[in-house]
């Protein structure tokens, strides 16, 4: 008697929604290759047949997974909707159902054609020290995509799928610029802002819409055939959260505003609109600039300044670096990491600075240490921002129910409270004199938080506007006083 097969499941169904998602980078874009055979620099961008920086579908969709996974519980979406939407694969040695997920996301679509690309230097800085580590220096490529087009594709059943909420609430995360593309976004790279979402909803259970979609597609048509905008899809009461779920990020956007006093130097590369006759080009030190020819603050330089004072205050008051390894991450060459390291909570966006600042050329000459005069043929300069006032941001995403994290939180406004006092140098060359901090402005923040109510579910609360923004403010909101007092206590 033959065995009866078992029904085929099929994953994908007739109502298809495609969203083309159009973003503007604020930052730098890195996606590696994972191998170091450049020899221009030792981790080159991934790159395309034509030589164009690449930014694959599985890079976003990695994220954006991430980030479903997470707010599963809050949307009342079921495990089984997430599997469905990203597709299940059995683990190595044991059976269960291969399925392809409903969500398909394509390679980003550069919107100018073109990309281009600049090589950072980059070195190591000794916790003990504050100095840069001997042979530490390495170097990173980036790319500069002005901005490009996320093209995601849904096919489902219905409009009433629960895969859907998961995924509208994805696409409101990019909107809200809490989602970055890429590595090294803790020090600001990948971040964008969304400049324009567009819908095109089509079931094709209904013959005149699948008679339309049949038509564009073999008229080689650039849009779909139908143009809407997707309802927003009903709400549902929250769930609990299973142990193996990883829990719900909240999030704040912080922007800040740095007055520098005096000269201030990020030794780099220029480009852009500097010609080799411009006398800044000629100079052995010049600020960094990015690929428009504007001076930057990148956000590696400061974030390296903030976590580096995060250490001293952390090894001053306590003697244990856990709280400050878990606000900006470790390796797992470090001492205290853990296995293959651990992702920090902060980004640090790369600073603009304001049109207005001054190019400040001075000279300088070595001295001689047994003579104490001018050394011969030792004349060097360099070419500095005077005063510049550069534009910066922070996002920061924590786990609100995780005391750690509070305590990290409260770490990071300890750090902003001293760079609000003039305590901290920021960029090269600050021994010198260089790169004083003057003032720090906190601008309107923007906050998410998620919280557990007394039933045990968790619930995103409304979108906050804190501003203007100040320590007291923040400290109050984020609620972390409590957390930082109790984690000084168990620690020192």
């Amino acid at each position: 008697m033959p065995v009866a097969s078992k029904p085929f499941a099929v994953s994908r169904g007739a109502f298809r929604v495609e969203c083309r998602v159009t973003v503007r980078f604020r930052s730098p874009l890195h996606i590696g290759t994972g191998e170091r055979l450049s020899l221009e620099t030792d981790a080159p961008v991934l790159r395309d047949a034509r030589g164009l920086a690449w930014i694959p579908g599985s890079s976003l969709r990695g994220v954006i997974r991430d980030w479903c996974e997470r707010e599963a519980p809050l949307l009342g979406v079921s495990r089984a909707a997430i599997s469905r939407l990203f597709g299940a694969t059995p683990p190595p040695g044991k059976s269960g159902d291969d399925r392809q997920g409903r969500l398909s996301v394509g390679d980003a679509l550069v919107v100018n054609g073109r990309t281009d690309s600049e090589i950072r230097d980059h070195v190591k800085i000794d916790p003990e020290f504050g100095a840069a580590e001997d042979r530490k220096k390495f170097d990173m490529e980036v790319a500069n995509v002005a901005s490009a087009v996320l093209p995601i594709l849904y096919e489902g059943d219905s409009e009433q799928d629960e895969e859907l909420r998961s995924l509208y609430n994805a696409i409101e995360a990019l909107k809200a610029g809490v989602i970055p593309i890429g590595g090294k976004s803790g020090s600001g790279l990948g971040l964008f802002d969304v400049t324009k979402v567009e819908w095109f909803v089509c079931d094709r259970a209904k013959p005149q819409e699948l008679t339309a979609f049949v038509r564009a597609r073999l008229s080689n048509a650039a849009t779909p055939a139908n143009t809407t905008t997707l309802a927003p899809p009903s709400p549902a009461s929250p769930r609990h959260r299973d142990d193996s779920e990883p829990p719900a990020l909240s999030w704040m956007r912080l922007p800040l505003l740095l007055q520098f006093d005096g000269p201030m130097l990020t030794v780099g590369r220029a480009y852009g609109d500097f010609a080799p006759d411009s006398p800044e080009f000629n100079t052995e030190d010049c600020y960094i600039t990015g690929i428009n020819g504007r001076p930057i603050l990148p956000g590696s330089s400061l974030r390296g300044v903030l976590r580096h004072h995060a250490y001293r205050i952390v090894n001053t008051l306590c003697g244990t670096t856990e709280v400050a390894g878990t606000l900006f991450g470790t390796a797992s060459g470090d001492a205290a990491a853990i296995v293959g390291g651990r992702r920090g909570l902060v980004c640090v966006a790369e600073g603009q600075v304001e049109s207005n600042c001054e190019v400040l050329r001075m000279e300088h000459v070595a001295i001689d240490r047994v003579t104490g005069f001018a050394v011969e043929q030792h004349l060097f300069d360099t070419a500095a921002l005077q005063s510049p006032r550069i534009r910066t941001e922070q996002l920061v995403r924590w786990v609100h129910d995780e005391a750690v994290h509070r305590a990290a939180l409260a770490l990071l406004l300890l750090v902003l409270r001293d760079m609000a006092a003039s305590l901290l140098w920021v960029g090269s060359r600050t021994t010198r004199g260089y790169g004083h901090v003057k003032g720090l402005t906190f601008e309107p923040a923007t906050i998410s938080i998620v919280t557990r109510g007394s039933d045990g579910l968790e619930r995103r609360g409304a979108l906050e506007r804190v501003g203007p923004a100040d320590l007291t403010t923040l400290w109050t909101r984020l609620e972390v006083g409590e957390a930082w007092k109790q984690h000084a206590e168990s620690r020192c």
